[in-house]
């Protein structure tokens, strides 16, 4: 299996682990590993809801169509039960640290690779200017001719007066007379650039591999999320002091430039982004050779079973030891109540034998 965006709720399970929804935010939720009531009651019910009910409901679906091919076909459950390897787009730099199970593989950051020379025409224009350059890139995400005539307005002219030079991806029709300091291109090789010893901020949207990118060359970001995890992805760049976030209602020329001239001029930006880079490449071996081998132990060993976790087979009541406590509930709370009720049988024995009778009561009279 394959996972892009970190483990999706569901996949920890089949391998006998949890998703242990109070410390592990779901993909989509901009909270920390450190999550206040509210938010970890949030966090369960989205995890909940999105494990027992979407992922199953998908599933169906998915196997409705499957069946249609492959008559044979088992069900889904039963083949992702057999699961032997999880190669997971998580590392440490990005991802909150959970318990990883033998079938687990880290690679997150298996794309990024060492910057490449430019193309003549990029490097004749970013190469030999002193002041550096600003990426902007929002890869398919956003057609820049589909933008508020007054947003784009307010980015042009806020590059203008930037002593750096800019980098546009402008896919569509682009425009004419744009300033002297601004490239519009359709296509950029955004690791290329980002690896540029003359990158100095990367405008994005906060995709998760786009992030990745950035790190592994050192380079400040300024996200403008737009949907899934990318608010995720921003929310814990900034926790991290590398980014900050710019919401698209919020881009006017003001903002846009007060928040390009905060990034540029404070130094801590480019430390933190350069402090996680060294880490993020500081590993015993690369992604790639740990997919590898990965790969060709599993191949070599006929999936690895012997790795695998005993808790696969339980289920969830047992994993989480809830028939255990409610026999050791049981074991206990017995004996309290049948004292209790003993007592109470005394009690009233001994009310009913001290009580006199009606006619003594009434000769007394």
């Amino acid at each position: 299996m394959y996972s892009p965006a970190g483990l999706f709720p569901g996949i920890a399970p089949v391998l006998g682990d949890s998703d242990h929804a109070a410390y592990l935010p779901n993909n989509i939720m901009d909270f920390s590993d450190r999550m206040s009531l509210p938010q970890r009651i949030i966090n369960t019910v989205a995890i909940f809801f999105g494990e027992q009910l979407f992922l199953q409901w998908s599933k169906s679906s998915i196997y409705d169509i499957v069946k249609k091919v492959l008559p044979d076909c088992p069900p889904l459950d039963d083949i992702e039960k057999e699961t032997s390897l999880i190669f997971a787009n998580t590392n440490p730099v990005f991802s909150y640290r959970r318990p990883m199970t033998p079938e687990m593989v880290e690679i997150g950051g298996i794309h990024c690779t060492p910057a490449k020379p430019l193309p003549p025409k990029l490097e004749a224009f970013v190469g030999e200017h002193r002041a550096g350059f600003i990426m902007f890139g929002v890869g398919s995400a956003v057609n820049m001719n589909d933008m508020p005539p007054a947003m784009v307005d307010a980015f042009i002219q806020v590059f203008r007066q930037l002593p750096q030079r800019v980098v546009w991806q402008w896919k569509g029709q682009q425009r004419e007379n744009m300033p002297a300091n601004i490239m519009t291109v359709d296509w950029m090789p955004q690791q290329d650039m980002l690896g540029h010893e003359n990158c100095r901020l990367f405008l994005t949207h906060g995709g998760l591999n786009s992030m990745m990118e950035a790190v592994y060359h050192g380079v400040p970001v300024i996200g403008l999320p737009l949907s899934a995890d990318q608010f995720a992805n921003i929310a814990r760049a900034q926790r991290e002091g590398y980014a900050t976030e710019l919401k698209w209602k919020d881009i006017t020329q003001e903002s846009l430039s007060v928040t390009i001239h905060q990034m540029l001029d404070n130094p801590r930006y480019a430390e933190n982004a350069e402090r996680l880079s060294q880490l993020m490449k500081d590993a015993l071996v690369s992604p790639v050779e740990l997919a590898v081998f990965a790969t060709e132990f599993n191949l070599r060993h006929n999936g690895a079973k012997h790795l695998r976790l005993g808790s696969r087979y339980l289920a969830p009541y047992q994993r989480a030891m809830i028939d255990v406590y409610a026999v050791l509930a049981a074991v206990l709370c017995l004996p309290i109540a049948l004292i209790v009720f003993l007592l109470r049988k005394c009690c009233k024995t001994t009310t009913t034998t001290t009580k006199p009778s009606p006619k003594i009561a009434k000769k007394k009279q």
